[in-house]
């Protein structure tokens, strides 16, 4: 339970996410029908497919917060200039 708590879900690797993509497409890979055998198994199925849809969704996301990071302290180092012009 640790290493799940612990992972560290904004570093996955291509090759990890590529490999956990084979079981994410696999139509009984699903939370339903892994709960017919295990309910324990259900929590890691529901887990993994939560990972990998953060994986998806940090790969967008991210790029675009460092832009508006970038933007930001653009935007603070104009301000500083106006505010000494005035």
């Amino acid at each position: 339970m640790q290493s799940l708590e612990e992972f560290d879900k904004d570093n996955i690797s291509d090759a990890t996410a590529k490999k956990l993509s084979k079981y994410i497409e696999d139509p009984v890979y699903t939370a339903e029908a892994v709960a017919k055998q295990s309910r324990a198994a259900m929590s890691l199925c529901m887990w993994t497919r939560a990972m990998h849809v953060y994986n998806r969704v940090a790969k967008v996301v991210g790029p675009k917060r460092e832009t508006l990071r970038r933007a930001e302290a653009s935007l603070a180092d104009a301000n500083k200039k106006l505010a000494e012009k005035q």
